[in-house]
């Protein structure tokens, strides 16, 4: 089986970003345990149709040159950018959105509601400033997380530069735990040990329409993970074929057809271990240059 899936290379999978716009939409359209079946169902068979397109996929590696791979990298990266931009200001809707519906006129809603004046669907718009949303303390330990990355790439070296993003992570925590926003109560409730176990919303529903959709997300799915494949095989310096590739992309889809079979989303091969990838074999060749030139 290990030749009919996986790419034999440093990969690490994870639930995709892309996924995120359809699946809400699904949600929205079908909302409950309903919807989540139908959700997870769409999931399962658009892992299954992706196991079967990986050979059509893998035949067109002749279209990816490095030209390609690296500009599908790059705009991933991009179309990533407003989500920590969102993180580090508020996310649109919440408690930390941008604006905020006023507490009196909610209150006077409610009680027109309550005395059977006011259809109970209505909602009020957002008019009042959010305090909470950019708030300093929230940017300034985003810079701090920053600051640490930036600093331990370009002055440490071997392994810690190689985990400067956990790092920066780690101090970042340590500061907002300081400063209390930080509550652990919930992991001290929780059980050691949970069972994950599968249709826990009951047997999934396909849904001709919803599963054409996650496919798509999967063709997508597919294209990021085809240029992310090629760019570490050619920083691994172990050349793909077609027959590779399709492997590869097997496992995003067998990786997918099992989050929907444990109640979780579509998976793929993620890109941002590229840069860490890269960062290692920048720093292996740097060594055996020195060694070379000593």
């Amino acid at each position: 089986m290990t030749q009919y899936f996986g790419i034999r290379l440093p990969v690490m999978m994870g639930v995709t970003f892309a996924a995120v716009g359809p699946m809400v939409a699904i949600a929205g359209q079908t909302p409950g345990t309903d919807g989540a079946r139908a959700l997870f169902g769409a999931i399962i068979a658009a892992g299954l149709i992706a196991i079967l397109l990986a050979p059509l996929i893998g035949r067109v590696l002749r279209f990816f040159p490095p030209v390609v791979t690296g500009t599908v990298i790059l705009a991933i990266g991009i179309s990533l950018m407003p989500i920590g931009i969102n993180w580090i200001f508020g996310l649109p809707v919440g408690p930390t959105a941008p604006m905020l519906v006023d507490p009196a006129q909610q209150a006077w809603l409610d009680g027109a509601i309550a005395a059977g004046g006011v259809p109970e669907g209505l909602r009020l718009a957002p008019a009042m400033p959010n305090p909470a949303y950019a708030s300093g303390t929230n940017i300034l330990i985003a810079v701090l997380v920053l600051g640490t990355i930036l600093l331990v790439s370009r002055f440490a070296r071997g392994f810690m530069a190689n985990i400067a993003v956990l790092l920066g992570i780690a101090v970042g925590g340590v500061a907002a735990a300081a400063m209390g926003l930080m509550q652990f109560d919930k992991v001290g409730e929780a059980a050691w040990f949970a069972v994950i176990k599968p249709f826990h919303f009951g047997l999934p529903t396909f849904d001709p329409v919803m599963i054409v959709t996650m496919v798509l997300v999967m063709i997508v799915v597919m294209i990021e993970s085809t240029g992310m494949f090629l760019a570490l095989s050619d920083m691994c310096r172990r050349p793909i074929n077609s027959r590779g590739l399709a492997a590869g992309l097997r496992a995003d889809g067998l990786g997918t057809m099992l989050g929907g079979i444990f109640n979780t989303f579509p998976y793929t091969s993620f890109s941002q271990n590229v840069g860490l990838v890269g960062s290692r074999a920048s720093g292996r060749g740097s060594s055996a240059w020195r060694a070379a030139s000593s």
